[in-house]
């Protein structure tokens, strides 16, 4: 298995863990903002760590 499949699983299970510790947050649109909570999250994740192992790999570029 390769690709975004283990990322996937790794946001639906954040968005679980969500859902599941805070019981208040039952109707239908919290699912979608948690969801894009828990994305956001994520992507935000990713582009650090681009950032740093491209200041890493050509620590003289932009």
């Amino acid at each position: 298995m390769g690709g975004a499949y283990p990322e996937e699983l790794a946001k639906a299970l954040g968005l679980f863990l969500l859902l599941v510790t805070f019981r208040e947050l039952h109707r239908p649109w919290h699912g979608f903002l948690g969801s894009a909570v828990v994305g956001l999250g994520f992507e935000t994740a990713e582009y650090i760590f681009y950032g740093f192992m491209g200041a890493l790999t050509d620590p003289v570029s932009d």
